[in-house]
């Protein structure tokens, strides 16, 4: 690369298929994640979802869909496939993930999962939650709040 004039060092960067990222409240990548309740509030300490409720997670880092879309364009109505499925963990358990795929009027590559919390899950405002695609992880120290 050349910048100003003056050629930098060679660099590798290695690049993955899969790369899940939760996208978190502060904009920190970990605490709060940026989740929606079943009533389209977001899931916060002082709103925490009900058990065997739906919410809906916000991530990228998926991978390509079927049919490929080109990142950073604004994405349409039209469903797209991710190439490898998505599982959800909430407290270390697998919950029942009903949707994963692109988010219309969002940029492509913004990612949308819901997801059914168990209606045996725990209370708590730091309950760990967790996306899977693959052998790839989400980051950890993401956590959502259930009443």
């Amino acid at each position: 690369m050349i910048a100003y004039g003056v050629s930098s060092g060679r660099t590798v960067v290695p690049l993955t298929a899969l790369a899940p990222g939760l996208f978190s409240r502060e904009n920190t990548g970990s605490g709060q994640a940026q989740a929606l309740n079943q009533d389209g509030t977001p899931n916060t300490a002082a709103n925490p979802a009900a058990p065997g409720t739906v919410i809906s997670l916000f991530w990228t880092g998926g991978g390509t869909t079927t049919p490929p879309l080109p990142d950073g364009q604004i994405a349409g109505p039209e469903v797209s496939a991710l190439a490898v499925p998505v599982r959800v963990e909430i407290d270390g358990q697998p919950v029942e993930t009903l949707f994963a795929g692109r988010v219309p009027g969002a940029v492509n590559g913004a990612l949308q999962t819901n997801v059914r919390i168990s209606p045996q899950a725990r209370p708590g405002n730091a309950i760990g939650v967790q996306l899977i695609q693959g052998e790839a992880r989400s980051q950890p120290g993401m956590v959502i709040a259930i009443r």
